[in-house]
């Protein structure tokens, strides 16, 4: 599996299936990456968070104390702190995929 693929696969395990902040992502990311013998930067996770959520493999959300009231949103990089994402049903497909080139989820 390639490098990128690797991330993308990461990414996606990252925000499967709870809503995760910007900062868990790139915990989980790291995490998982370095017991697999990888590294990546926060700006690498980031653009690849932003590239998952231009192809709708994942849906950006502002939460609320009513959980009624959990908005879907536009990306914007700059309110990253106050986003949280979650994998969308496309990206569901695309991580199966990708756990099936690997047959192991990701750190493990």
């Amino acid at each position: 599996m390639a490098v990128s693929e690797r991330l993308k696969w990461y990414v996606l395990s990252a925000v499967a299936p709870l809503y995760e902040n910007i900062s868990e992502v790139g915990l989980k990311v790291k995490r998982w990456s370095e017991k697999d013998g990888f590294s990546f930067s926060d700006a690498e996770i980031e653009n690849a968070l932003e590239n998952l959520i231009s192809s709708g493999f994942v849906d950006c959300w502002t939460l609320a104390v009513n959980s009624a009231e959990n908005r879907r949103t536009k990306y914007n990089k700059s309110e990253n702190d106050k986003l949280w994402f979650l994998i969308s049903a496309q990206g569901q497909q695309v991580l199966v995929s990708l756990d099936k080139k690997l047959a192991r989820g990701p750190g493990f």
